[in-house]
Order: structure tokens, then sequence, then C-alpha cells
């Protein structure tokens, strides 16, 4: 899977059910994400996104973060069609936001932040979803393009959860 689907699928996930919980709203079965996240604290948790929920855990316990940033930058050559040749840079930034992307209402106060970065390859068919949410313009879509992608996500989970853990 290209890390274009999944930080599309990742972040679609995040957006669409409350962060760690579980939900109706299931991610799209493609968005399967395993990872380690390392917080500021020292501590590191994993998240797994499924067909039936996003739940993530440190040292094997539930927790809940109050809110969550995902960053991606794109630098892609177009490799067919009339657009041969094209470089595109494009990005994603969903701001510090909190669960189902709603804004966050109390300052992040008494939070240890836990990320994780990503970089690598990527190869995909320029779509919708990727004009929309990479903000790829529409003249690519049916280009395949290829190129890296360096990606973040980042939660602020309670220091006083983080520390019973």
């Amino acid at each position: 899977m290209s890390l274009r689907h999944l930080t599309v699928g990742l972040v679609a996930a995040v957006g669409a059910v409350a962060l760690l919980a579980p939900s109706a709203h299931a991610a799209p079965p493609s968005a399967q994400f395993d990872g380690t996240y390392t917080c500021t604290n020292g501590q590191s948790y994993e998240v797994y996104v499924s067909e039936h929920s996003l739940v993530g855990y440190v040292n094997g316990k539930a927790v809940t973060p109050r809110a969550f940033e995902f960053t991606s930058a794109l630098a892609l050559v177009v490799a067919d069609g009339p657009y041969a040749g094209d470089v595109i840079t494009a990005g994603a930034d969903s701001g510090v936001t909190g669960a189902n992307n709603k804004p966050v209402l109390h300052p992040l106060n008494n939070t240890s932040t836990c990320t994780q970065a990503f970089s690598g390859p990527t190869e995909f068919v320029v779509d919708d979803q990727a004009v929309e949410f990479f903000g790829i313009d529409a003249k690519y879509i049916g280009s395949l393009v290829t190129g890296t992608e360096n990606a973040s996500i980042t939660v602020w989970i309670t220091t006083q959860q983080l520390a019973r853990r």
C-alpha cells in the first residue's frame, strides 16, 4: 500500500471516529496501519486502524487523546499523460483538532504529545480524493504520479493518563 493511501485512510479514520475509541463509523479496510508513537515523556504506544475501530494503547492499556494533528508533504512527478514531467508539490495539515475533527475547545494544558513520523516513496493515480485532500490541481486527475511523502501524526494525551501506564 502506498503512503498516500495510508495517510488518506488514516486521516479519514481519525476524522470519522473518536480517536482511539470504538465506533460504529469504521475506517476503510484499506487504512490498515500499525505504528509506534514516541511521547514527550519517554513513553510510546501502538495505534491500530481496523475495519471496526481506531484503538490506541500505552503499555497495553487504552488511552483517549485530547487532540491530534496530521501533516504531509508530497514531492511528485507526473509519470504519464499530457502533463508527463510536471513537478507537483502538495501537502496537507489538519491543524490541531479534537476527536471527530471538532475544534479543540479547551487548552491542551497538562498533556504530552506523542508523534510518529514517516517518510518514503509513493505512487498513485490522482483522483478526486487526492485533489481535495492534498490540494493537487484537478487537471492531473487520472495521471500517474511518483515521488516521496514526508508525514507525521501527533496526538495530545493527558500527562496523567500516561503516568498511569
